[in-house]
C-alpha cells in the first residue's frame, strides 16, 4: 500500500497518459512508454525488496518464537530443579529431626546405664563392707 502511494501514483499516471497520447506524437509516446516501463521496473524492484524484507522479518520472528520456546523449557527445568531442591531440603530436615531423636534416645539410655552402673558400684561397695565386717 505505501509503495504504491510513494511511487505508484506518478508511475500509473504516466503509463495512462502514454497510452492515451495522440498517435501523431509517436516518438514522444515511445519515450513515455520507456519511462513508464523503467518506472514499473523500479516499482517491481521496490516490491521485491519489500517482499525480501518481510521474509527477513518472518525469519526473525520464527527465531524469536524458537528462543521463547527454549526459554520456557529452561524455566520448566529451573522450576523442576527448585522443586527437587525443596524435596531434598525437606528430606534433610526430616533426617536431622530423626537423628536428633535418635541422639536423645541414646542419651537417655546412656544416662540409665550410668545410673545403673552407679547403683551397681554402690551395691558392690556395700557388699564388700559387709564382707569385711
Amino acid at each position: 500500500g505505501e509503495l504504491v502511494g510513494l511511487l505508484g501514483g506518478s508511475v500509473f499516471d504516466r503509463a495512462y497518459a502514454s497510452a492515451c497520447a495522440p498517435r501523431d506524437e509517436s516518438g514522444k509516446v515511445e519515450v513515455r512508454l520507456r519511462d513508464a516501463a523503467r518506472d514499473i521496473d523500479k516499482l517491481a524492484q521496490m516490491l521485491l525488496d519489500e517482499q525480501n524484507h518481510r521474509l527477513e522479518l518472518s525469519a526473525e520472528l520464527d527465531q524469536y518464537k524458537n528462543l521463547m520456546e527454549q526459554w520456557e523449557v529452561v524455566q520448566e527445568d529451573m522450576q523442576g530443579s527448585l522443586d527437587l531442591r525443596d524435596r531434598q531440603m525437606q528430606q534433610c530436615v526430616q533426617s536431622m529431626m530423626q537423628s536428633s531423636q535418635v541422639i536423645a534416645e541414646l542419651n537417655a539410655q546412656i544416662a540409665m546405664l550410668e545410673q545403673k552402673h552407679a547403683q551397681d558400684q554402690f551395691h558392690n561397695t556395700s557388699a564388700e563392707l559387709l564382707l569385711d565386717n
